[in-house]
């Protein structure tokens, strides 16, 4: 009787052991998993690259455009000389519209 007690908990202990190999065969499952996490970080990574890329390639539209309004403010600058030349004009026509009245 006594033996047949101790074969029952050989048994239990194998069905026991059994578990504790699922339990690993779990466990490397789970591995595969988060190395499957780490391969799709690795992937959003590279998207986070290429949207540095993109960022980068917009930041270079950005200077492109600083370059154009700093052009069209250089050109403003040029206009305001001939501005300022019209007010020379109104000056000159308003001195001889002064000696006509005089």
């Amino acid at each position: 009787m006594a033996t047949a007690e101790i074969t029952s908990a050989v048994a239990e202990t194998a069905f026991e052991y059994s578990e504790i190999t699922s339990a690993v065969a779990e466990t490397a499952f789970e591995y595969s998993e988060i190395t499957s996490a780490v391969a799709e970080t690795a992937f959003e990574y590279s998207e986070i690259t290429s949207a540095t890329v993109e960022i980068a390639f917009e930041y270079f539209e950005i200077t492109s455009a600083t370059v154009e309004i700093t052009l069209a403010t250089a050109e403003i600058a040029f206009e305001y000389p001939e501005i300022t030349s019209a007010t020379v004009e109104v000056i000159n026509t308003y001195g001889d519209a002064r000696g006509v009245k005089e």
